[in-house]
Order: structure tokens, then C-alpha cells, then sequence
């Protein structure tokens, strides 16, 4: 009965152990789901830098050209919409030192490209194209410099959305592993003790048939190995029982015979 009942324990354990598990994945899968929900879309916003740039290449080569008011005022346009990206990415990544360093440069290198910008078109519009032309080539360097530093972000940015995911897949195979052994275990301990106690009343079977009478079953169990097992002990007892009554009338017999 007690290893019955130990038996009985290790399978609720294993049971207990399944449910926590699963509990637990799910719960870290939702955490994250989010996370990486929330990475793919910082990942997006990181992808609307470029565009904003080219706004601004736009503008400002459009304002050095016609000298219009309303181009100079898209410049700002296209400047304020890559500050309030810069500024929600700040927000959503405070505590990441690699990203925050990131924008640093990238908001600074922004600057920099807008006012050089602006700088070449007014010499476009106050003196002539020559000296416009002069600001060119530190206008495309600081261009190229802002487009390698936005790449990297975007670059830092799907390591971070494939770590994530490569967590969560991870955890989940890990988790599948150990539910295996969890069900499988206590299935285990369960068809070992099962088989366990067959084979031993085969045994004692065949011990009856070579005229062991006097053997009894260990009863380990409640079940219905175990209700077996008491009536083989039960027909081995009667069955003993009857062999010995046999024995003795035949003693008396034989006792009588000698004294005739």
C-alpha cells in the first residue's frame, strides 16, 4: 500500500510539474510575443529614418532650385518628423545604452545634414551656383554618414527582434523536453511496477506447479494486480490447508495398518 500510494504521489507530482511547465511557458511566450511585437515595431520606426532623410534631400534641393517658401517650410517638416521618430525610440529603449548611443549620433549627424543643407541653399539663392557648389561634397559626406549610422541601427535592431524570437523558440523546445520526461517518467515508474508485479505472480504460479505451497505473495498494491494477488494467496492457503489434512488422514492410516 505505501508503495502504492508513493507511486500515486510521483504521478501527481509529474502532473504538478506538466502544469507549471506549461504555465510557465505560456506565460514567457506572452511576454515574449510582446516584446518582440513591440522590436518589429521600433524595427519599423527605425525604417522611417531613411525616408525622412530623403525628405529632406528633397526639400532642400527643391528650395536651392525654385526658392520656394513653402519648400524651406517641408524642410522643417521633414526634420520634425525624424526628431519625434528619434524621440519614440528614445522613449521605448531608456535603459539600452547601445541604442540610446546610437540615436545620440544619428540625432546629432540629422542636425548636422539639415543645417548643411540649408546652408548650401541659401549660397545658392544669396550669391550663385559656384559657391552652392562648394558645399556639395560635405553635403553628400554628411548624407552617407547618416545613412551608415541609421543601417547600423536597423542592423542593432534585428539582432535584438532575432534574439528574441530565437529565446522564445528555444524555451519552447526546452519546455517540449521536459514535459516528455515528465508524462514519461511517471508512465515509467507506473509499467515498471505493473510488470514488476505480473512477472512476480508468474513466479509463484510456477512455484505451485513444482509443489511450493508454502510461498506467499507480497501485496504491494490496491488494484487489481493486487486483489490477484490476495486470492492466490488465499487458494494457496486452502489449498496447503487441504494437502496437510490429507496428510495427516494418511498418517492415521498408515499408523492403523501397522497396528493390525
Amino acid at each position: 500500500m505505501s508503495k502504492n500510494r508513493m507511486l500515486l504521489g510521483k504521478i501527481m507530482m509529474g502532473g504538478a510539474v506538466i502544469i507549471a511547465i506549461i504555465l510557465s511557458v505560456l506565460g514567457y511566450n506572452t511576454f515574449m510575443a510582446s516584446n518582440v511585437k513591440s522590436a518589429v515595431a521600433d524595427t519599423r520606426r527605425v525604417m522611417e529614418l531613411p525616408g525622412h532623410a530623403n525628405q529632406l534631400i528633397t526639400w532642400v534641393t527643391d528650395y536651392a532650385l525654385t526658392w520656394k517658401t513653402e519648400s524651406k517650410d517641408d524642410i522643417q517638416v521633414a526634420a520634425d518628423k525624424a526628431k519625434k521618430t528619434l524621440q519614440g525610440l528614445r522613449a521605448s529603449y531608456k535603459d539600452d545604452m547601445e541604442v540610446l548611443s546610437r540615436l545620440d549620433i544619428i540625432e546629432r549627424q540629422f542636425n548636422e545634414f539639415q543645417t548643411q543643407g540649408a546652408q548650401m541653399a541659401d549660397a545658392y539663392i544669396k550669391y550663385d551656383r559656384v559657391v552652392g557648389n562648394s558645399f556639395i561634397a560635405k553635403y553628400h559626406e554628411q548624407g552617407e554618414n547618416l545613412e551608415k549610422s541609421i543601417s547600423g541601427l536597423i542592423g542593432v535592431f534585428d539582432k535584438k527582434t532575432n534574439a528574441a524570437l530565437n529565446r522564445s523558440i528555444l524555451i519552447s523546445i526546452l519546455a517540449a523536453i521536459l514535459i516528455f520526461f515528465a508524462i514519461t517518467a511517471p508512465a515509467y515508474l507506473f509499467t515498471t511496477a505493473t510488470v514488476k508485479q505480473i512477472k512476480g505472480l508468474i513466479d509463484f504460479g510456477n512455484d505451485i506447479g513444482e509443489g511450493n505451497l508454502t510461498r506467499t505473495l507480497e501485496i504491494e498494491r490496491s488494484d487489481e494486480l493486487g486483489l490477484l494477488a490476495q486470492c492466490f494467496n488465499a487458494f494457496t492457503a486452502r489449498l496447503n490447508d487441504v494437502v496437510q489434512r490429507l496428510m495427516d488422514v494418511t498418517s492415521v492410516l498408515t499408523q492403523s495398518a501397522k497396528g493390525m
